[in-house]
This record gives C-alpha cells, sequence and structure tokens, in this order.
C-alpha cells in the first residue's frame, strides 16, 4: 500500500511539472511576411521609438488597444506586425509621406497631427473609428473607405471640398480652418458634432443630421442656414456670416439669448 501511495505521489508530481511548463511556455514569433520599404524613414523611426518605450495604450474607453512592437527585435516592420496595430500615434514626427498605412489594416485610432503631409489615402484602414491628422498639409480627405468612424478631426488644413457621405456612424466632425467651399454631410445620421468655422462655405446642409447637437459655423460666407431639421440643436455659432437668413425648429432647445441675437431673421419651422 506505501508503495501505491508513493507512485501516486510522484506520478503528481510529474503531472504538476508538467502543468506549470505549460503555462510558463513563452510563444515564438514567427513571421515570413514581407518587410515593408517606408518611402519616408521617419516613419520607421517613429515606429521604433513607439516600440521602444510603450506598450499596449489603454484608451479612456476602458479598452487596451494594440501599439506597434518590433516583435523579433530586427529594427524593421513586417506586413505582420503592421497589420496587427490597432493604435498609431505618429504626431509631430515630421513626417511627409505614408503610403505604407494601407499595411496597417487592424488600425481603429489614428493620430497623425502636426506633419507635413499632403496626401493620406485611408481606404485600406476599413475598421478605424477615431483619427486626427490636424494640422498636416491635406488637399483632400477621402473617408469613403471608413464607414466605422466615429469622429474625424482635420482642421488646419488645406482641404476644398470635403465629402462625409455616408459615414453613419459618425457622432464628432472637426474641420475647423481648412479653404472648405463644399462640406457633404449626407447620411451622416449620428453626427452630435460640427465645427466647420473658419472657411468659405457658402452653403451647409445639416438636413441629414437630425441628432446634432453642436453647431460651429462660424466666420464663413453664408447668407442661409436652415438648422430647422436639427430639433436637439443647443448650441450655434454662426457669427461671422452674412446671414439674410435663419431657420430654426419651432420647438428649438437653443437659449433664448442667442434667439433674442438673430430674432430680426430667424424664421420658425416645423
Amino acid at each position: 500500500m506505501k508503495r501505491n501511495y508513493l507512485f501516486l505521489a510522484a506520478a503528481a508530481a510529474v503531472c504538476i511539472s508538467f502543468t506549470s511548463c505549460k503555462k510558463d511556455k513563452v510563444e515564438v514569433w514567427r513571421d515570413d511576411t514581407p518587410t515593408i520599404d517606408f518611402n519616408d524613414p521617419r516613419v520607421l523611426n517613429a515606429l521604433l521609438e513607439i516600440s521602444d518605450k510603450y506598450g499596449d495604450y489603454p484608451h479612456s474607453d476602458g479598452r487596451s488597444y494594440t501599439q506597434f512592437k518590433d516583435m523579433n527585435g530586427d529594427g524593421k516592420v513586417s506586413e505582420k506586425e503592421a497589420a496587427r496595430v490597432q493604435y498609431l500615434n505618429i504626431s509631430g514626427y515630421g513626417i511627409r509621406n505614408f503610403d505604407e498605412l494601407k499595411y496597417f489594416t487592424s488600425l481603429e485610432i489614428f493620430y497623425s497631427e502636426n506633419n507635413p503631409i499632403e496626401d493620406l489615402d485611408l481606404s485600406g484602414n476599413t475598421e478605424l473609428k477615431q483619427f486626427s491628422c490636424m494640422s498636416n498639409e491635406l488637399t483632400s480627405l477621402d473617408v469613403s473607405k471608413n464607414t466605422e468612424l466615429r469622429t474625424i478631426d482635420c482642421k488646419y488644413n488645406k482641404i476644398s471640398v470635403l465629402d462625409i457621405n455616408g459615414c453613419e456612424k459618425l457622432e464628432e466632425l472637426n474641420c475647423e480652418g481648412n479653404s472648405l467651399q463644399r462640406l457633404v454631410l449626407d447620411r451622416c445620421s449620428a453626427l452630435q458634432k460640427l465645427n466647420c468655422a473658419y472657411n468659405g462655405l457658402t452653403s451647409l446642409d445639416v438636413s441629414d443630421c437630425p441628432d446634432l447637437r453642436t453647431l460651429e459655423c462660424n466666420d464663413n460666407s453664408l447668407t442661409r442656414l436652415d438648422v430647422s431639421k436639427n430639433k436637439y440643436l443647443e448650441s450655434l455659432s454662426c457669427s461671422g456670416n452674412p446671414l439674410e437668413e435663419l431657420i430654426i425648429y419651432e420647438f428649438y432647445s437653443l437659449p433664448e439669448s442667442f434667439i433674442q441675437t438673430y430674432q430680426d431673421i430667424i424664421k420658425y419651422s416645423r
């Protein structure tokens, strides 16, 4: 009987040891995808700095997003390493070209602020939810493939036409301080905050934005503004326009001080 107990004890010890080894097993990074050759070496420098300094990014939404990591330590970026990135902030690195953004297919949050980039192709980043390219040199921005976007901040660029048509999940758009002559917001039914101040707009159609709460369109060239379809509008800044007619919802939510300021040009509509 004693021999049996000793045998069972030995077997249990082996099992525990084997289980412990399995738990401590480290997965080896296997990667046979091509290395990305960046046109602008500053992109690679930025990514390697991110890899050295930061881990996953803890966002205010409670999620932890994967940042770039040089998984095999070779000082290069493979397509597989790029494809796993969910959060990327390359602001202020002086980057002029980022044609290789298409390899970052899992990207959900992307910041490229204060870079002299003139063109940015987001067509390969279909998971993108939050995007900021503030203070670049962009003359155009195509987000037609980015239907998951919730926020866009493209202020202080040189964009003349901005078409956000079909971004049905977009909640916030800031395009202040561009050269906008035309802004298309068709089917932006979730939009709540819009700042298009300091542009050259002569017309603005927000009728497809029924949930709009805040609108800043001051310092444009608007002579007429119709916000009668925006029943929940609580804040409207439209000074600095040659407005002759302002149409609002009859049972408005705007403050009385605003109504008094523009009472001479206001018309009410249901």
